[in-house]
């Protein structure tokens, strides 16, 4: 059952929740903005929208892309076309913490991983975007950063990353030991399937399977990593630009997917289907908790 919760957005590639707050908190690109709502746990509703930080006010260049949560309820949200990754307090407005030189410009996501889930990895780009072109081995790279769109198997010791110019989800190996990854294989390919569109946003669910929101395409796949390109099921969303997903409500069995509104790639985007976000329930697959560490830098 698909259901549209808010609309309205410019595009957004930011999603997270904590729950003991029943706080849900999400990434308005457009408006430069993260953005807190009330979640209602018994009927699933969210309400209440307000800006929680504002990158024009600390004077902070680029906009805000991926995001996550640590364990002291803090936020990590990667700084697209800025070089960096902000550290913010969502519970008190305006609260810059502490800012990550990224050495790519095209900064993209963010997530926990390592064996004791306190390492911080970054994606960045390399494309063409406002007339800028990143080079390698700088820009279009994984950092890793210590004493601080990714998804991990810990049980497996694997990594997906997506690679959207190439259309694919890829596997590394993870070693535990030395925080390498390695042996990078294509997994899913959207050419062999027919499948419109890029990978963008992915999450993980308790059987270890896949879920990728493909931009341009109007949809979200559900793949097993486990047996290269697998399509499991196909999930239509009424948005073109479809862009995130994570799992949420209080049994983590309610799938969140947000879209985007950017003219600059579809000129004949309207609100409320574009730029709306939506609630797919009755999925039968339940997310795993959000990658919680408590990081001293």
């Amino acid at each position: 059952q698909l259901k549209q919760h808010i609309d309205g957005v410019h595009i957004s590639n930011g999603l997270t929740w904590n729950p003991s707050l029943k706080k849900m908190y999400y990434i308005d690109s457009g408006t430069r903005t993260v953005d807190e709502f009330d979640y209602d746990q018994t009927n699933g509703t969210i309400s209440n929208r307000k800006p929680i930080f504002t990158l024009e006010k600390h004077n902070i260049p680029g906009i805000p892309d991926g995001m996550t949560i640590d364990s002291d309820g803090n936020l990590w949200v990667a700084v697209f076309l800025g070089s960096r990754v902000i550290k913010i307090d969502p519970r008190k407005p305006e609260t810059l913490l502490e800012t990550i030189k990224i050495p790519a410009l095209l900064t993209t996501s963010v997530e926990f991983g390592g064996p004791n889930l306190d390492e911080l990895y970054v994606t960045s780009g390399r494309f063409t975007f406002q007339g800028k072109t990143p080079e390698p081995p700088v820009d279009g790279a994984l950092y890793r950063v210590t004493n601080t769109g990714l998804a991990w198997n810990s049980n497996l010791k694997k990594m997906y990353y997506i690679d959207s110019g190439k259309r694919t989800v890829d596997q590394f190996d993870y070693d535990q030991d030395n925080g390498t990854i390695s042996n990078r294989q294509s997994i899913f390919t959207f050419d062999k399937h027919n499948i419109p569109g890029m990978p963008d946003g992915q999450t993980i669910d308790s059987d270890g399977n896949l879920w990728v929101a493909v931009f341009l395409g109007s949809r979200v796949i559900k793949i097993d990593p486990r047996k290269p390109e697998t399509l499991l099921e196909t999930i239509a969303i009424p948005a073109i630009q479809t862009t995130s997903v994570e799992f949420g409500g209080p049994n983590l069995d309610e799938l969140y997917v947000t879209t985007g509104r950017d003219t600059r790639v579809n000129k004949n985007l309207q609100p409320p289907v574009d730029g709306a976000l939506y609630r797919v329930t009755n999925t039968g697959s339940k997310g795993l908790p959000s990658n919680k560490v408590k990081l001293s830098v």
